[in-house]
């Protein structure tokens, strides 16, 4: 994306999404969104950078760098100087869009996962209004009237971290769950839509971590045979994770639209 265009684009992350779980879910029209710009478009696939783990995924979108080059593995970074762990802040991480933004493009992101702030005076940019991945850094973000809008918005179900030892057979904590994070979901889809019409940037990042959260918890609700469950009577009522990527699905319907 250059300064002289006028394009704009909609990024969407749904992060830690199964994909053929995805695939599934469109074939059966419970992921409308997905399927029309799936017909439109193309389903490619990408290589983790790391074959174990997950936290080298993130800062590798966010810098477009090998691993070995920005050096995060996971949320804890070995220090060899004290031998020991750190917890990863991400404050020396460059993300693409800071030179996107020093070039007076309008940018817009909203709890990219791992990423730190770069200080954009125009668009926005939310850090862990809610993540499932966090830095422990709280709320972060601008300029500052943005920053206020977020703060004065209702906060997300799962702020209070209410569900943390939910179990897969404790039915009504996972109901709960579930319901939050759909309803999660749905605050996000609407902050987000939100932020895009009142700043109006020309490249909007948004991400969905609610599925990476609950899918921690509630993977057998529609796999409850897997062998990683080696062969536990699992008491299973529904498809709980199903509702929240249909959620998920709704609010990328309503962001295409606006």
């Amino acid at each position: 994306m250059s300064s002289g265009n006028h394009s704009r684009v909609l990024a969407i992350g749904i992060d830690a999404a199964e994909p053929t779980l995805v695939r599934q879910l469109i074939e059966q029209n419970k992921m409308p969104a997905l399927k029309a710009l799936l017909n439109s478009g193309q389903w490619l696939s990408v290589k983790s950078p790391a074959p174990i783990g997950s936290g080298a995924v993130w800062p590798t979108f966010i810098t477009g760098l090998e691993p070995t080059t920005h050096g995060v593995y996971s949320e804890w970074s070995w220090q060899p100087g004290a031998m020991g762990l750190n917890r990863y802040h991400g404050r020396h991480l460059i993300p693409f869009w800071k030179e996107q933004a020093q070039q007076n493009i309008r940018i817009g992101t909203f709890d990219v996962p791992f990423a730190p702030p770069v200080g954009v005076s125009e668009g926005f940019e939310i850090s862990e209004w809610w993540a499932h991945d966090s830095t422990g850094s709280g709320l972060q973000g601008g300029p500052n009237e943005i920053l206020s809008l977020v703060r004065s918005s209702p906060a997300h179900p799962l702020s209070a971290n209410r569900f943390v030892n939910a179990t897969p057979n404790s039915q009504n904590d996972l109901k709960a769950l579930s319901a939050a994070c759909v309803e999660g979901v749905r605050l996000r889809g609407k902050l987000a839509k939100t932020l895009i019409e009142q700043t109006n940037p020309r490249l909007s990042l948004i991400v969905f971590p609610e599925v990476h959260h609950a899918g921690h918890q509630m993977w057998h609700t529609v796999a409850p045979h897997h062998q990683i469950y080696n062969g536990r009577k699992l008491k299973v009522a529904e498809p709980l994770l199903n509702d929240i990527y249909a959620a998920v699905d709704r609010q990328i319907g309503t962001l295409l639209e606006s």
